[in-house]
């Protein structure tokens, strides 16, 4: 999914700057695999305390 997105909006495999990518903080955003992953697509994960309150 944040391929598909990185990839729709700058017609590239990678941001051409850092963005910022926003998370709920769950665990599918919190593992090394994904963070790794997030980081080769220039995306820097940032936890948005409006969704975790919704979530919890």
């Amino acid at each position: 999914m944040m391929l598909d997105a990185v990839e729709r909006r700058f017609r590239t495999v990678r941001a051409p700057s850092p963005i910022e990518h926003l998370s709920d903080n769950g665990s599918p955003y919190t593992a090394k695999e994904t963070k790794d992953f997030a980081a080769a697509l220039k995306l820097d994960a940032s936890i948005n305390a409006s969704l975790t309150r919704v979530m919890a």
